[in-house]
């Protein structure tokens, strides 16, 4: 491999990366103030869906964000050391 190689592989794996955080933040804590009614899982809703289901769809989603971000941070930080052992192994 080459230093130009491994340069465009990290480089293009950190704009991947900026890309997908971009889309997929971190999770950040919730900062919604005020409080909200409780209501039981098996509660229907006037459109005919449970609560249960929509609390499994926030799980899943928010799985799906924390999984992407992750994988942004991870290409992130491999594009880097790409660019860095480009910088150091073929001087």
């Amino acid at each position: 491999m080459t230093s130009e190689l491994l340069n465009t592989i990290g480089l293009s794996s950190n704009i991947i990366g900026v890309i997908l955080i971009f889309f997929f933040g971190l999770p950040q804590p919730s900062h919604n103030e005020g409080m909200s009614i409780g209501i039981g899982e098996n509660t229907v809703l006037a459109d005919g869906t449970r609560v249960k289901d929509i609390m499994a769809r926030v799980r899943r989603r928010k799985a799906i964000y924390k999984c992407f971000a992750f994988l942004a941070l991870c290409l992130m930080l491999i594009g880097f050391i790409l660019q860095l052992l480009a910088l150091w192994a073929y001087k």
